[in-house]
């Protein structure tokens, strides 16, 4: 990437949305102490948080200070979506917003086993780096990257 001037912000300060509801704005402030509006599409938020989530991950790479990304899920929902038969898992956040992920049946129910596993301690093997799996197809799956 080439380098660029940077606005550096110190803290995010909130966020509402237009009256028309295409726009949400995010509040921040800078180090500067200056506060900044940043107006963002709505079909831009998906994509902002998948790049806030990549970047945080290469902040982790860079710092290696085990500190990565973690927010506390207040509660869940699920479904199933007909339409593409993916199993949708929402995660409701502190103050209430929602995050949506599809995932295909082969992930959910790796997530299922895991999860089985984890607090009943009777699931079948599940395919992680260094585990055996009773059912190989999984492993591709559960490969980094590919999730």
């Amino acid at each position: 990437m080439p380098r660029v001037s940077v606005t550096m912000i110190e803290s995010i300060a909130g966020s509402v949305v237009t009256t028309d509801g295409c726009h949400a704005v995010l509040e921040a402030r800078t180090v500067d102490g200056i506060h900044v509006a940043l107006g963002i599409p709505r079909d831009q938020i998906a994509p902002l948080i998948d790049h806030c989530a990549y970047a945080d991950a290469q902040c982790e790479r860079v710092l290696r200070s085990n500190a990565a990304f973690k927010t506390a899920v207040g509660w869940w929902d699920s479904a199933l979506d007909p339409a593409s038969g993916e199993f949708v898992l929402k995660l409701t956040f502190g103050r209430g917003g929602t995050l949506s992920f599809g995932l295909s049946e082969h992930m959910a129910k790796a997530l299922l086993t895991t999860l089985r596993d984890r607090f009943e301690g009777d699931a079948p093997d599940v395919v992680f780096k260094d585990r055996t799996c009773a059912d190989s197809s999984m492993e591709e799956a559960l490969e980094p990257g590919f999730i």
